[in-house]
């Protein structure tokens, strides 16, 4: 009973407390580095609690790609594209910190976060979905000759989507 205790607590509080710190810093004018600290100390103890408790590599790609949203949220307001990525790369070295553990779950989190770091440069369109592109398919194919069954198919659907999206943008 304990142990289903704390998965629930790991996939459920957690994405309750990001939201709640999310929805207070919109009460909040000038404080989006206190509230963005916040919600990566919470994916930090997530990152705890799913590596004593459930170590399954969807949750953890689902937690990262739901972190990310908040931040991204909680820093949209922010004049500096640099705060997003900083704070990405702070998720990344959370990620890398525990590689052993699950490496599926964190090549496809490492992933995301690479794409949400990319999407925050200063440059064109069409530039960042060339970059986009050369990640996803990098990742791509790493997966397909580990035999990840995960970030394979993830990464493959991105794949596909960014050169369709580069495609169209050149129209």
């Amino acid at each position: 009973m304990k142990k289903y205790a704390l998965w629930i607590f790991t996939y459920a509080a957690t994405p309750i407390f990001m939201f709640l710190l999310y929805f207070f810093s919109t009460k909040q004018e000038g404080q989006e580095w206190l509230f963005s600290s916040f919600i990566v100390f919470m994916f930090s103890l997530f990152l705890v609690l799913w590596k004593q408790f459930a170590k399954h590599a969807i949750g953890l790609t689902a937690m990262t790609a739901f972190t990310l949203l908040m931040l991204n949220s909680v820093l949209y307001l922010t004049p500096q594209e640099m705060s997003v990525i900083f704070v990405s790369f702070m998720v990344g070295v959370l990620l890398v910190l525990h590689r052993k553990t699950a490496k599926e779950g964190i090549v496809a989190s490492l992933g995301l976060v690479l794409l949400n770091m990319t999407l925050f440069l200063p440059l064109s369109n069409t530039v960042l979905l060339i970059i986009a592109l050369v990640i996803n398919a990098l990742i791509c194919a790493v997966c397909w000759l580990k035999f990840w069954t995960l970030p394979k198919w993830l990464y493959s659907g991105l794949t596909v989507i960014t050169l369709v999206l580069l495609i169209i943008s050149f129209f």
